[in-house]
Order: C-alpha cells, then sequence, then structure tokens
C-alpha cells in the first residue's frame, strides 16, 4: 500500500513542477535599426541587427539559460502601409529588397501583395547569436517591418516542461517608440486602430518599426 502512496506522491509531485510556473517560457531578445531613423531616400540601405548571448534571461524567473545548442530561428515580415487595402499594387518583394550580407539560408516569402516574410537561422559564434540583415528601399511609401524569435518549442537545459509553449519578445532599438505614430497613416483599420489600441503587444514586443521612404 505504502508502495502505490508513494507512486501517487511522485506523481503529482511530477505533475506539478511540469505545470507550474517555475518553468522557464518567457523571453526576450534585442535587436536595432541601423541607422535608426523614420525616413530613408530611395536607394539608401539600411540593417536589422540582433546579437545577444547564449545564455539568455527568463524574463518572469530572472534566470538565465543556455541555449548554446538550440537552432535560433527568425521571421521578419515587412508590410507598405500606404497601400494595404488595396491588393495588386504593391509587391512588397519589389518595393523592398533583402540583400544577402551573411552567410546562411534564408528564404523570402510573399504572403500578399501587401507583405512579404525573410525566415532563416542565427548564426552563432564566440557564445553569441548573431543575424544582420539588409535592406534596400527601392520604392517610395510608408512601410512597417518587424523582427521576432520562431522558437515555440525547442528544447534547452533547464527546460522542465517539453509541451509548455514558449514566448519570445523583441527588444527594437532599446524600448525607442520605433515611428509607432506612422500606423495611423494606413488605409486599413487593421492597423490604423486594432494595432494602435495595444502597440505594447501588437507592435513592440514583436520588434516593430515604421519608417518612410522618399
Amino acid at each position: 500500500m505504502n508502495k502505490y502512496l508513494y507512486f501517487l506522491v511522485f506523481a503529482f509531485s511530477f505533475w506539478a513542477c511540469e505545470d507550474s510556473d517555475d518553468c522557464p517560457s518567457t523571453f526576450q531578445v534585442p535587436a536595432e535599426i541601423i541607422p535608426n531613423k523614420s525616413q530613408f531616400k530611395v536607394g539608401e540601405t539600411l540593417t536589422i541587427r540582433s546579437v545577444f548571448s547564449k545564455n539568455i534571461q527568463e524574463l518572469r524567473l530572472k534566470k538565465y539559460y543556455n541555449f548554446e545548442n538550440v537552432p535560433m530561428s527568425f521571421a521578419s515580415k515587412i508590410f507598405r502601409l500606404d497601400t494595404i487595402g488595396a491588393p495588386g499594387i504593391s509587391i512588397v518583394g519589389q518595393n523592398i529588397l533583402y540583400l544577402k550580407s551573411q552567410p546562411g539560408a534564408y528564404i523570402l516569402k510573399i504572403g500578399t501583395p501587401e507583405q512579404s516574410t525573410l525566415t532563416g537561422n542565427y548564426l552563432f559564434s564566440s557564445d553569441s547569436f548573431y543575424v544582420d540583415l539588409k535592406l534596400l528601399p527601392v520604392s517610395k511609401g510608408i512601410y512597417f517591418l518587424d523582427f521576432r524569435i520562431a522558437n515555440f518549442y525547442d528544447r534547452f537545459p533547464g527546460q522542465c516542461n517539453l509541451n509548455k509553449e514558449q514566448f519570445w519578445s523583441t527588444n527594437m532599438n532599446k524600448n525607442a517608440k520605433n515611428n509607432v505614430d506612422f500606423l495611423r497613416l494606413s488605409i486599413d483599420p487593421y492597423y490604423s486602430e486594432y494595432i494602435v489600441k495595444d502597440t505594447i503587444n501588437f507592435f513592440h514586443k514583436n520588434g516593430g518599426f515604421c519608417f518612410k521612404v522618399e
């Protein structure tokens, strides 16, 4: 009888640990736009750069976890705000060119006439992850891009619940406003009204940045 009681106590304890708030799941990485400004000229290059240590702090627990053996991936979307809602006249893949500036495989997807997505992996060197993406605007317009980590269920040392989704946010330009007011210039109410109501969760945590090309 004691054997079964011991098993039940052990099973309950294991379940409690797996489902507790002590399991790491909330992380943030830095990124920056270079140069960080609101207006660019056609043909002027801008860079998305993200560099961080293999030891990443969990935001709730304030503990560091080693991601050295985890393949870190990213996704960067870019939208043309001033033509969203008018299909067929804004192909981002033609308005913004991605210039390959580092080794590694990237995939560019044109999701809609107004949106494209670039996905790929961070490089790892000297105990740090880094990515360096160069964008070349070739058409005038108002643009909105975001940059996010695309890891959700990867295993790392200290992870106690393999089924718990990981939540990653991006601190773009050290908590700068990142020209968020440009969202109001979109002809699509999803950007000019809905996202504007909660820019913390829908813009800043996703590594949002707006800019004009003249």
